[in-house]
């Protein structure tokens, strides 16, 4: 949460979704907690919890990687 604004990461996303998919499919999804959510998940009418960004560094990175590394990763799109 910053100010008024939520912002959410989503990972998994296949090479060939644009990111207006992943938004259309994240806005058909019920989210719980977290900040973090993959993408095969997400879906109409699915309720999904979130993951924390720790917890989805771990599952991503082996737990090896600081916060700038993770944070410098998903700034390049390549997650």
């Amino acid at each position: 949460m910053h100010g008024d604004v939520n912002t959410y990461m989503v990972i998994d996303i296949p090479d060939n979704v644009t990111a207006g998919m992943v938004l259309h499919q994240f806005n058909q999804t019920i989210t719980v907690r977290g900040e973090v959510y993959r993408y095969p998940t997400l879906g109409v009418g699915k309720i999904v919890f979130g993951e924390g960004e720790t917890e989805a560094q771990a599952a991503e990175f082996g737990d090896h990687r600081s916060s700038e590394e993770m944070s410098a990763h998903y700034r390049e799109g390549r997650a």
